[in-house]
């Protein structure tokens, strides 16, 4: 049993839709300190590992640690409604249903079912990322969207202090340069020079649900994931790890 409130509940939404492109189904761990996920995607070229801490809910009542499995569509559909000055409340009693709330200007309660879903222990793996950098969600999602128009995929590449995003077409090719000079890179530190190459089709999914100003912590390597990570709330984050593309 418990009962979880997060002010915004907009941003609540967003964080389930980065999830809900990668997976059907989900199962939440909730205990007295945190609400978390990790899983990989169907086709294991992803995994999602998120972190809410307590401290992030403007209410955090919770007696026992359980997992709870939704699906995901579901859910969504209902969080579709949420706007950003709604309270989300998410109750649990002993019944197997799930108690969703937005307590706005009105106040809409939705059950859904609760559901089985397989757990699987997953191990955030330690990687030799050798290029790091810090850079605003507009740049990111600028330079993910140039890449679309020629290519499937994109490499990433650190060098001599510029973060380059490029990808090659069959007759065209676009590169995104990034350095310390411009606006939208906060922060790059690069160990060894690494170029690697992820496909597109997953950086979209991330990239279209993050804010302009959203700050977006990256880590590459040579022929390795990459980690993309950004704070929820300060206390929270979200983190994808995505396997590269065989060139």
């Amino acid at each position: 049993m418990f009962e979880i409130v997060f002010d915004g509940a907009k941003d609540f939404a967003d964080l389930m839709a980065s999830i809900g492109s990668f997976v059907e189904e989900a199962a939440f761990r909730i205990d007295e300190e945190a609400m978390t996920f990790r899983a990989m995607d169907p086709s294991r070229v992803v995994m999602i590992d998120l972190e809410l801490p307590a401290f992030v809910f403007s209410k955090y009542d919770v007696r026992d640690s359980e997992t709870i499995g939704l699906n995901m569509k579901k859910f969504l559909k209902v969080l579709k409604l949420a706007k950003s000055k709604d309270a989300l409340i998410l109750r649990k009693s002993s019944n197997n249903n799930l108690e969703v709330t937005l307590h706005g200007e009105e106040v809409l309660k939705f059950r859904l079912p609760l559901i089985d879903v397989e757990e699987f222990d997953i191990e955030m793996p330690k990687l030799p990322f050798t290029v790091e950098a810090v850079l605003l969600g507009v740049g990111f999602k600028r330079a993910i969207k140039a890449a679309t128009l020629v290519s499937d995929s994109v490499r990433f590449i650190g060098t001599q202090g510029k973060l380059v995003l490029k990808a090659v077409g069959d007759d065209t090719e676009v590169e995104t340069v990034l350095t310390l000079e411009d606006e939208v890179l906060l922060d790059l530190t690069i160990e060894k020079d690494a170029k690697t190459a992820y496909g597109l089709n997953y950086l979209v999914d991330i990239a279209k649900k993050l804010s302009d100003g959203q700050e977006l912590f990256l880590k590459f390597g040579k022929n390795i994931p990459l980690l993309l990570k950004y704070p929820v709330r300060d206390e929270g984050s979200i983190t994808f790890l995505i396997a590269p593309r065989v060139e």
